[in-house]
């Protein structure tokens, strides 16, 4: 799976000059154009009119979200909000990329935070992925 293909992102996210955020998103979307999606940045949605935080990056299948990503190396709250997002978009996969050195979650709280959620959503399927210890978990 060349989403968890860590050895290529590491190598990315090392030449580059851009923040993590920046430069793990790009190497995302540069992914997505190689397996011939469209990228989209900053997916907006609405839920009921409600507008919703922005999903951080979405490979498209026409107008739906075919993957979509939400990054968590800032602060909790916004984690959370890119969790929300792709729950509420429900693409078929749903990935959430965080690193255990900006100690926000760990992946098993990610974990058990989305088995309380996907039991009222049970279409939902999650990869995370812990870029700095290299691991992943599929939900």
């Amino acid at each position: 799976m060349e989403i968890v293909d860590f050895r290529s992102l590491q190598t990315h996210v090392q030449s580059s000059e851009q923040n993590l955020f920046d430069s793990t998103k790009a190497y995302y979307t540069k992914l997505g154009v190689k397996l011939g999606l469209d990228t989209v940045n900053d997916f907006e949605t609405r839920v009921s009119g409600v507008k919703m935080p922005k999903i951080a990056l979405a490979w498209m299948d026409s107008d739906k979200p075919l993957v979509a990503f939400a990054f968590g190396f800032s602060s909790k709250e916004d984690l959370l909000g890119g969790i929300l997002s792709l729950l509420a978009v429900q693409p078929d996969l749903s990935v959430v990329i965080t690193s255990s050195k900006a100690r926000n979650f760990s992946l098993q709280e990610i974990k058990t935070l989305l088995e309380e959620a996907i039991f009222l959503n049970q279409t939902s399927k999650f990869l995370l992925v812990d870029i700095a210890k290299e691991e992943y978990i599929v939900v």
